[in-house]
């Protein structure tokens, strides 16, 4: 299935962990879904950043045509039907695993939420 056939909008939660990075002294919104991440001094401004960022890739995937792609290269699935982000445990366990490092480094503090995220495909 390529993009050009495929215009339907999906609402996507995307989830973000949000964290603070005490070697950098800031705050980081990291959606591993995605591989996006958004910083800053405060956390408010950690979560804007990351929508800012969130926009931009969203934005210059589709102006590229290369949405799809990406996003099955990050372990998504996309059907004629369907956009699946990949599972907690697909992403927990893959090689090299950002999500794993945050989850496990006892000395993180971390807190999830969630970000609607329309996709057009």
């Amino acid at each position: 299935m390529t993009e050009d056939n495929m215009k339907t909008k999906n609402d996507i939660n995307l989830a973000v962990y949000l964290f603070k990075d005490k070697r950098a002294n800031c705050y980081v919104a990291y959606c591993p879904s995605l591989n996006l991440c958004g910083y800053d001094h405060t956390q408010r401004a950690a979560q804007k950043d990351f929508l800012y960022v969130l926009d931009e890739y969203l934005n210059e995937q589709t102006e590229n045509g290369t949405l799809v792609e990406d996003l099955i290269q990050h372990g998504w699935t996309i059907t004629e039907n369907e956009v699946i982000a990949p599972t907690f445990h697909a992403m927990y366990r893959a090689k090299g695993s950002q999500l794993r490092d945050i989850l496990t480094d006892e000395s993180v503090d971390y807190r999830r939420y969630n970000v609607p995220c329309p996709i057009i495909l």
